[in-house]
């Protein structure tokens, strides 16, 4: 069905698409903005 991808690569790939906030931004705000888009997602599918 799917492809099983071990965590530690799966970091390791997360880490170079990383990237660090300007300065002024809070670090947790981009994270932050893609839970919540994530949940808008999530709640649009359940409807």
């Amino acid at each position: 069905m799917g492809v099983c991808v071990h965590l530690a690569r799966y970091q390791q790939a997360a880490l170079k698409t990383l990237q660090p906030a300007t300065d002024g931004t809070d670090p947790v705000l981009i994270p932050l903005l893609g839970l919540v888009g994530e949940t808008g997602s999530v709640e649009c599918a359940a409807r």
